[in-house]
């Protein structure tokens, strides 16, 4: 790599961790061009519209309004992680009783998702909620649903659902395998970072979380949603356009 690397004329890192590995690579830091990994800000913006959708799908849920909802969206796969979420949320459940864990999404793991639940008592069983595979369009209103958005990856070359999380104002527990969480989570402030596949320090992650108030979570979501501001459309051409620019 260090030789086909050695005949580019720029290098456009979608990160920190994008930029280390082009380094590690003997990447001049002169051909680095930052162009950060972002999403349509204006789709993930927490419009009237995505709020009362919101809304209605936390009725339609039967979640109290003053509930603290944690919410793992993406493929039910074992890379993902759904499973280790569950285990760790299932033992403080009853601590936490306004709190809910809703799943969005679908794969195979599934049913072994709703085996555990099985297993657990009926009060827990009644909130942990499962939605289905949602397209983009619809993906704002899950995001607005949940109060923290949970990515617990084993293997994550970014984590796009982070970005889009935070532009709607919602923080994120990461694991430390999720390529995004040196630029977007700063740890107690716009998220939370435990080690990968660690169930205990995810489940003390998630009892720090609970612990908090939906007012105290919401100024976290402000928080991350002004840190994410950055990585948008206008800074990724920025990029681009200074890579072109230094071309010979």
């Amino acid at each position: 790599m260090r030789f086909i690397y050695s005949r580019c004329a720029a290098f456009l890192p979608v990160g920190q961790a994008n930029a280390a590995y082009f380094r590690h690579c003997s990447v001049p830091q002169k051909k680095l061009f930052p162009a950060p990994h972002c999403v349509n800000v204006e789709h993930f913006t927490p419009t009237p519209d995505h709020l009362e959708n919101a809304s209605e799908l936390r009725s339609s849920l039967s979640i109290p309004a003053d509930a603290t909802v944690l919410l793992f969206a993406g493929k039910f796969i074992p890379q993902k992680r759904p499973d280790l979420l569950l285990s760790a949320f299932l033992p403080i459940a009853l601590e936490f009783p306004s709190a809910h864990l809703v799943f969005s999404g679908d794969g195979a793991l599934l049913p072994k998702l709703r085996e555990t639940l099985s297993t657990a008592e009926k009060l827990i069983r009644q909130r942990v909620h499962f939605l289905p595979f949602a397209n983009q369009s619809a993906m704002p209103a899950r995001y607005l649903l949940g109060d923290c958005l949970i990515l617990p990856s084993e293997s994550e070359t970014w984590g796009l659902a982070v970005n889009e999380a935070m532009h709607l104002g919602r923080p994120a527990i990461v694991s430390d395998r999720v390529g995004c969480h040196p630029d977007l989570i700063q740890h107690g402030k716009t998220g939370w970072v435990f080690h990968s596949g660690a169930k205990e320090a995810l489940t003390e992650t998630l009892r720090n979380v609970l612990s908090l108030s939906r007012a105290e979570l919401a100024e976290k979501g402000r928080a991350a949603q002004a840190h994410a501001a950055s990585f948008n459309y206008d800074n990724a051409t920025a990029g681009l356009l200074a890579a072109l620019k230094s071309l010979p």
